[in-house]
C-alpha cells in the first residue's frame, strides 16, 4: 500500500533534516515547490497510519519548536 502525505512548508528541508535519523526504508520524505511530500509504501495497514500519525505529530512538534525559536530570536 502507498500512502502519501503533503505539507505546504516553505521551511521543508529544515523539517526533513529533523525526521531524517527516525526515516526507514519504507518512507520517502522530499521537498518539491515549497512542500514537504511524504510518502509511505508499507503492505500492512496498521503500521501505514502509524507512520502517518508519527509523522504529523513530528511536524507539529517542529512547528512548534520553531515557532517558539522565531519569538525568542524577535527583535524586541
Amino acid at each position: 500500500m502507498r500512502s502519501e502525505l503533503t505539507i505546504d512548508d516553505e521551511d521543508c528541508d529544515a523539517f526533513l533534516l529533523a525526521i531524517s535519523p527516525d526515516n526507514y526504508g519504507g518512507i520517502n520524505a522530499e521537498c518539491v515547490d515549497g512542500k514537504i511530500r511524504i510518502t509511505i509504501e508499507e503492505k500492512k495497514y496498521g503500521t501505514v497510519f502509524s507512520l502517518l500519525d508519527d509523522m504529523i505529530r513530528s511536524y507539529e512538534v517542529f512547528e512548534k519548536i520553531r515557532n517558539m525559536i522565531r519569538s525568542l530570536t524577535a527583535p524586541r
